[in-house]
């Protein structure tokens, strides 16, 4: 079911969403990050995310591990710190303040991975480039993002056997 959802929003993110003239939608990159923040941290869902990344390079045409490997450290971070800080996934709550939480909670999440990202691709690459980013809107856009994908599990977690 990951699979359809994530080929959905592929669709949505890099053919659809830029057709209408919105570049910035980060929705590929959060949709895994949703997924382990929803789910938590297993087997299932960490493959999802690793491969979803994998196929996500090859379709963009950046180097192998760029964004899986980021993925990975940061799905690492997130383990250590529910850990230390006791963070459940989004399945075992109803109330929409959690939610709330693990979608800042994402956003922390997918900055450590972008900055992991610069990392990797210095690394790759021979050379580190830090673009400056928009920080008056952005984080927003991520927050809300996260938000809504969340929103979604649980709305398809309810309503179907397969999540």
């Amino acid at each position: 079911m990951f699979i359809a959802i994530f080929a959905g929003i592929l669709f949505l993110d890099i053919i659809f969403l830029p057709a209408l003239g919105f570049y910035d939608s980060s929705l590929v990159l959060l949709f895994p990050i949703s997924v382990i923040l929803y789910y938590g941290i297993n087997k299932k869902t960490v493959y999802f995310g690793f491969f979803a990344f994998l196929f996500f390079e090859f379709l963009a045409g950046y180097s192998p591990g760029q964004y899986s490997l980021s993925f990975m450290a940061a799905v690492l971070i997130l383990f250590l710190a529910s850990r230390a800080f006791n963070i459940n996934p989004g399945k075992n709550s109803s109330f929409f303040p959690a939610y709330i939480g693990l979608s800042i909670i994402g956003v922390i999440l997918i900055y450590l991975l972008s900055f992991i990202f610069i990392l990797i691709s210095g690394y790759i690459l021979g050379s580190l480039s830090f673009n400056a980013v928009r920080l008056s809107w952005l984080p927003l856009l991520y927050f809300a993002e996260v938000l809504l994908l969340l929103l979604c599990l649980n709305f398809l977690k309810k309503n179907t056997k397969y999540l």
